[in-house]
């Protein structure tokens, strides 16, 4: 484990002189769309609970949508598209981003399609939200500096985003939100391979969560003990693993050799892993599978590309 002294990160900011504008761009929850008799149903299987949120191109551009034991209903419509989403703590609200105004920024939507706002303006690229437990603020990626670095952005929009990466000049990507909300993961380079890390949002101390070539993605468990990500150390695509977050030895989740398994999401239980996989990055369906490594299911089927789970109770 290696740890490094931080400059503290200040969450208290100061009011802007103008909140966010919300837009006024609502979608309409749909019902589960039809299928062709025989085709395979879409939706969480028995003794599966909750609901998956995920990017689909089924419509056309990628959209939102949300799986669960009543099939797949569509959250977001209009044009560009809607990446990535995630659910806020509370399951009311799924942030995303989005390049439907031309630049990907920053929205938040409710679960019925309604409320869409956006939550930044950036000639730089804005992505990958992550919620904070107490759903007040969210992280996310961006450019603005010339490298992409961590930034924080408070939900009701009253203030401008704050940096929270960055000092040390390496590409900082994909937060992931510790379940006591002191610590970020994220996928990190310099002018290496990508590897997983996390940083005390007091500032306080950084570690290493996974150092081997091509780890990323990170998602933690529930309750906070285990750090689910991507490594590509077993079979150079791309496989799920686990780590202790406090440092430990790795387990590898899937190993499936021909596919590409990406995008963990843990279930609310802490058994499940959601995650998408493909034979190559273009071509994902998702899967489900024991966070013990067994029982693998898949959950969407069809010609689309469906990727970006989110689980939420």
């Amino acid at each position: 484990m290696v740890e490094k002294e931080h400059e503290p990160v200040n969450l208290e900011w100061p009011r802007p002189l103008a909140a966010v504008t919300a837009l006024c761009l609502a979608a309409s929850l749909q019902g589960p769309a039809a299928r062709p008799a025989g085709a395979e149903v879409e939706r969480l299987p028995p003794g599966l609970s909750g609901r998956i949120a995920f990017q689909s191109d089924r419509t056309g551009r990628a959209k939102i949508f949300v799986l669960d034991r009543d099939g797949v209903r569509q959250v977001t419509r209009g044009p560009g598209d809607d990446m990535n989403p995630k659910w806020s703590p509370d399951g009311t609200q799924i942030a995303f981003f989005s390049d439907r105004e031309g630049n990907e920024e920053i929205y938040v939507v409710d679960v019925d399609g309604g409320g869409l706002r956006r939550l930044t303006s950036h000639p730089a690229a804005d992505r990958n939200p992550a919620w904070s437990p107490d759903g007040r603020f969210l992280a996310f990626d961006s450019e603005r500096t010339g490298v992409s670095t961590l930034w924080l952005v408070g939900v009701d929009g009253e203030a401008p985003p704050r940096r929270v990466t960055g000092s040390r000049g390496e590409h900082e990507k994909i937060p992931a939100w510790s379940p006591d909300g002191e610590w970020l993961a994220f996928s990190t380079r310099e002018r290496g391979p990508w590897r997983v890390a996390a940083v005390r949002l007091d500032g306080a101390a950084s570690r290493v969560v996974a150092r081997a070539a091509g780890d990323c993605r990170p998602d933690f468990s529930p309750d906070g003990s285990r750090v689910a990500f991507v490594s590509t150390r077993a079979d150079g695509k791309g496989d799920i693993w686990t780590v202790p977050f406090a440092g430990g030895e790795a387990h590898r989740v899937t190993a499936a050799d021909a596919l590409y398994d990406y995008h963990p999401s843990w279930s609310p239980d802490g058994r499940q892993i959601a995650f998408a996989a493909g034979p190559d990055k273009e071509r994902y369906k998702l899967f489900v599978i024991g966070a013990d490594g067994t029982d693998r299911r898949q959950l969407t089927f069809g010609a689309s590309h469906d990727a970006h789970p989110s689980w939420a109770p």
